[in-house]
């Protein structure tokens, strides 16, 4: 894809072709000591440049906010596209990285790419369970939903998740929810029966705002 057309500057375009094989090489190196989902796995450079070329294309629709929280950031792939392309707004990671390691290799995964990377990130729970937190004070006016499976494969409402999230978002907040690479059209057809604010639906990314 031209990342000219998603709004992206040459420079931009230029960088993150150039640039992201760099955490793509750091993932595939770790990746081959867990037992992971199998894109994780993908030595071409489909998969992770599809992740950086996403997050620029999320990125253009939270252009008015301030602070952005991507919430279970992975393998920091939001963080590193932040860094080459720097936005007008504060981006911050949070995980599930108080999870019990020994019953989830794909957290500990995500822990230590992002670890190698240098990239922070704010311990939550799982939002489908009891007494979710955030370990943080702050508040933030965006929160990002990448690759989060419980809006379609759950079915958690947006209600509840702007219920439970309460403590740390903002009045005004804004929630961007994206998906990119499986169930494309059950997502949008799901997106669509639900009354979601539909962004972009450009296979194989659909974006919505709730």
């Amino acid at each position: 894809m031209d990342l000219q057309k998603i709004g992206c500057t040459m420079d931009s375009n230029r960088i993150i072709n150039k640039k992201f094989h760099i955490i793509k090489d750091k993932s595939l190196k770790l990746a081959e000591d867990f037992n992971i989902h199998p894109q994780y796995l993908d030595s071409t450079n489909i998969f992770y440049r599809g992740l950086c070329i996403s997050y620029l294309r999320i990125f253009k629709y939270i252009s008015d906010r301030k602070s952005v929280l991507d919430f279970g950031a992975g393998i920091g792939c939001s963080q590193f596209v932040y860094d080459i392309n720097p936005q007008g707004w504060d981006l911050s990671l949070s995980d599930m990285i108080d999870y019990d390691w020994r019953k989830n290799e794909e957290n500990i995964f995500f822990n230590s790419v992002r670890n190698s990377m240098g990239y922070d990130v704010i311990p939550m729970s799982n939002i489908t369970g009891n007494n979710f937190y955030i370990k943080t004070k702050d508040k933030f006016d965006c929160i990002i939903f990448f690759r989060f499976p419980p809006l379609t494969k759950y079915s958690i409402s947006a209600d509840n998740i702007k219920k439970k999230m309460q403590p740390w978002i903002t009045d005004d907040c804004t929630f961007i929810y994206a998906n990119s690479y499986i169930h494309y059209k059950e997502n949008c057809d799901f997106f669509k029966l639900n009354n979601y604010t539909i962004l972009e639906a450009e296979e194989p990314l659909v974006i919505v705002k709730f």
